[in-house]
């Protein structure tokens, strides 16, 4: 159907991670190059890393009071269920006040009260589930919803399945923009075999120890370097590991500029949270993936099992994660230049980078069928 391409009030349920957050701001700026007069409001439970995100984008925010519910004792479960009617009750009030054209929910407790307050007032929902197995939230909601957005196809079994969309998980604009305007390793100006090591946003010290305690274990480093995201906690600590292995490398506790680390490396070492894979996958890169252990239905070692099934990543347990498997595995993959290209390939062809746009596009198309 032609798109009108009219102004609409758009509400996005997203707290708790840069998971849910990221893609519900990549979702939002889609919607904003379509129908640019068209305003947007987040929901969100309050954090501060919710703010950070939602007012560097340049979007407005609202909080509910809402805990999660797993993983919770029964007298604490009890607590934060007694949060959910005031919070239904006081999203109703936003979306009424907002006048809200439609409201998408991207996971998380957070979203639960704002869909079912959407629910009761009429107003067209939609999900995105980021991961491959999906959360509390979006397995309820996803039976009456009107769209369902899956990163992954086999996320949702649904008995209407025309209502499930497989378009992939948005992923950062500049990160599309970096893997569109240069090929693979296309910004690199030497030789040098690159290793990225994400420790994540908030640290993850068994994969920070690991690759550190690594390093006596390489025969012949030579042209290897590291780049090492470590979190604010083991920065110290690992900056002075390379420095006694003698091992070249770049460590800091954040990197700013992502997408330009991403295209200079020849292999990541990381987690496998839904943003990270779909970020992997965009780039074309190859991956040994850690998947962090404790994660909600082990949702990371699904998301990673996808990419290393297809033979596009490597997948070691935490449990069976030692320095000397970690570095046996770097070094093979570092003496296999055209096995590291053919996994890269495969990568290449799980990347959504249309994503974000692709989403757009039909919730607009969807929000216009229902008026």
């Amino acid at each position: 159907m032609e798109l009108k391409n009219k102004p609409y009030n758009i509400i996005l349920a997203a707290g708790g991670t840069g998971g849910h957050l990221f893609p519900a701001v990549a979702i939002a700026d889609a919607i904003k190059e379509i129908s640019p007069e068209s305003r947007f409001l987040f929901i969100a439970s309050g954090k501060e890393l919710e703010k950070k995100i939602i007012d560097s984008a340049g979007y407005s925010m609202e909080t509910i009071s809402i805990s999660g519910l797993a993983g919770l004792g029964v007298f604490t479960k009890m607590k934060a269920a007694s949060k959910i009617p005031g919070a239904v009750f006081k999203s109703a009030a936003i979306i009424k006040g907002f006048e809200a054209d439609a409201v998408i929910g991207m996971g998380s407790y957070t979203a639960g009260p704002v869909l079912l307050a959407a629910k009761m007032l009429g107003v067209p929902t939609a999900i995105h589930e980021q991961n491959r197995h999906p959360g509390i939230t979006n397995r309820m909601m996803s039976k009456y919803v009107g769209r369902v957005y899956s990163s992954f196809e086999d996320t949702f079994q649904l008995d209407k399945p025309e209502r499930q969309k497989y378009l992939g998980n948005p992923v950062r604009s500049d990160i599309v923009e970096f893997s569109k305007n240069c090929g693979n390793n296309g910004s690199k100006k030497d030789d040098s075999f690159k290793i990225l090591v994400l420790g994540g946003s908030q640290g993850a010290r068994s994969i920070n120890r690991a690759v550190t305690a690594s390093l006596p274990f390489f025969s012949d480093p030579g042209n290897m370097e590291f780049i090492h995201q470590t979190g604010s906690n083991d920065y110290e600590d690992v900056k002075a590991g390379y420095e006694k292995a003698g091992i070249k490398s770049e460590v800091r506790p954040f990197f700013d500029d992502m997408a330009k680390i991403y295209a200079e490396a020849d292999l990541l070492i990381c987690r496998a949270g839904a943003s990270t894979v779909a970020e992997i996958a965009v780039m074309g890169k190859t991956a040994i993936f850690i998947p962090f252990p404790s994660a909600a239905g082990d949702h990371q070692s699904q998301n990673a099992e996808a990419l290393e099934n297809a033979g596009a990543a490597i997948i070691i347990e935490e449990r069976d994660l030692t320095p000397e498997i970690l570095a046996s595995r770097i070094t093979c993959l570092k003496e296999s230049p055209e096995a590291l290209k053919e996994m890269s390939l495969v990568s290449k062809s799980f990347g959504r980078p249309d994503a974000a746009k692709e989403i757009a596009n039909d919730i607009i198309s969807w929000i216009e069928s229902k008026i």
